[in-house]
C-alpha cells in the first residue's frame, strides 16, 4: 500500500514536470520569435515576415489618436517633393486643411505646407487626405521627418496634437 502511494506521488511529479516543460517550451517559442528593433516590437512569423507594400503606416498621436499614412511608404525615398496620402479624423482639419512640416534629421524645417480632404471634415470619423509638400533637401543626411499636425485655429495648446514619421531622402 505504501509502495503504491509513493509510486502515485512520483507519477504526479513526473506529469507535472512534463506539463511545466511543455508550457515553458511554448512560451519560449513565442518569445523567441519576436525582438525589439528601434523601440518597436516586431513579430517575426513565418507567415508574415514582411508587411505588404500597400499596407498603411499606423501612427498614434501624442493624445492617442490613430493616423494612417498610405503614401509615402516606409521604404519609399523622396526628393524635393513629398506626396502625402492617408486617413485622419475629420476634426484634425479646419476648413478641410491640416498643416504638415518636413524637417531634416536634426529638426531644421526644410518644407511646410498643407494636406486637405475633399470630404466632410466636421466629423470625428476618418476622412482621406492628400497633398504635396515641397522641401529643400540640404543634402546633409539621408532622412528627415514629416510632422502631420492637427489644425488648431484657436491657438490654445490643449487642442494641439501631431504625429511624426521618418522619411528617406534620395
Amino acid at each position: 500500500m505504501k509502495t503504491f502511494s509513493i509510486f502515485k506521488n512520483i507519477l504526479i511529479i513526473i506529469v507535472a514536470f512534463g506539463v511545466t516543460v511543455s508550457l515553458m517550451g511554448i512560451l519560449k517559442n513565442k518569445i523567441g520569435n519576436s525582438h525589439i528593433e528601434n523601440n518597436d516590437l516586431i513579430i517575426n512569423d513565418s507567415e508574415s515576415e514582411v508587411a505588404p507594400q500597400d499596407s498603411p503606416i499606423e501612427l498614434i498621436s501624442l493624445k492617442g489618436v490613430k493616423i494612417f499614412i498610405d503614401k509615402p511608404s516606409a521604404s519609399e525615398a523622396v526628393m524635393q517633393s513629398l506626396v502625402l496620402k492617408g486617413r485622419a479624423p475629420g476634426n484634425w482639419f479646419f476648413e478641410a486643411n491640416a498643416p504638415v512640416v518636413v524637417t531634416n534629421w536634426d529638426g531644421l524645417i526644410i518644407g511646410e505646407g498643407y494636406v486637405m480632404t475633399e470630404e466632410d471634415w466636421m466629423t470625428t470619423d476618418y476622412v482621406p487626405f492628400s497633398g504635396s509638400i515641397n522641401f529643400t533637401n540640404t543634402e546633409y543626411g539621408d532622412y528627415g521627418f514629416v510632422i502631420f499636425k492637427k489644425d488648431n485655429p484657436s491657438g490654445e495648446s490643449q487642442f494641439d496634437d501631431s504625429v511624426e514619421f521618418k522619411v528617406l531622402f534620395k
